[in-house]
């Protein structure tokens, strides 16, 4: 699944500076507990401990932005910051995939703990590192002091109708970005996002409504 529709709004970007070598860390814990990958139906299952928990268990209204790829939350009247500019664009022709992201649910061996909401550019970002990457709204991403949900988002799984896969983490900016074009879009460290090239090298898989 990708968002082909989108690619005649799509403004492009290139750069050429380079990736660093930062590893991107894991913290798998096993698979006796967690998220259960994706059921037979097609659609991403979770845990029955989180079924039964609260709605927190699944966030909605994440977005892919047409501008810079990266997943950012469309819950407030304002996008945040992009780095391609401006506020963050979501796609408005079809897909238009409303990314429904775990929170706050036991890591597992397919599924990565430690993604934050930045309060400054409104992206989701890696939180594993002493450092926070870089915020196109300035200085190091900046994670929610208070309702600071820990996403665990599911890699290495198989994409369904309703979960798509190509996502990845940027080891310059520490965001997640839309990796399924030729372009990488723009990242905040400048040129385009760089995704990690050494292991892991994730495929992310974000299950969407």
């Amino acid at each position: 699944m990708s968002f082909q529709a989108m690619k005649n709004e799509q403004n492009q970007h290139s750069g050429t500076e380079g990736p660093d070598r930062r590893t991107f860390l894991s913290r798998a814990l096993g698979v006796t507990a967690g998220l259960a990958g994706v059921a037979a139906a097609g659609a991403f299952a979770l845990p029955a401990s989180a079924k039964e928990s609260n709605s927190l268990a699944n966030q909605s209204n994440w977005r892919f932005c047409v501008k810079c790829y990266g997943l950012f939350y469309y819950g407030f009247q304002d996008n945040g910051r992009c780095p391609a500019g401006g506020a963050h664009a979501r796609q408005t022709n079809r897909p238009d995939y409303d990314f429904v992201i775990p929170n706050g649910v036991p890591e597992t061996a397919t599924a990565q703990r430690n993604w934050r909401f930045c309060v400054k550019c409104y992206d989701m970002f890696y939180y594993g590192f002493q450092d926070n990457g870089r915020c196109p709204a300035g200085g190091a991403h900046s994670r929610q002091p208070s309702a600071d949900y820990d996403f665990v988002i599911p890699h290495d799984v198989s994409e369904t109708p309703t979960a798509q896969r190509n996502w990845r983490f940027c080891v310059k900016c520490y965001v997640m970005f839309y990796y399924g074009f030729q372009d990488n879009g723009r990242c905040a460290a400048g040129g385009a996002h760089a995704r990690q090239t050494n292991r892991p090298d994730y495929d992310f898989v974000l299950p969407h409504q």
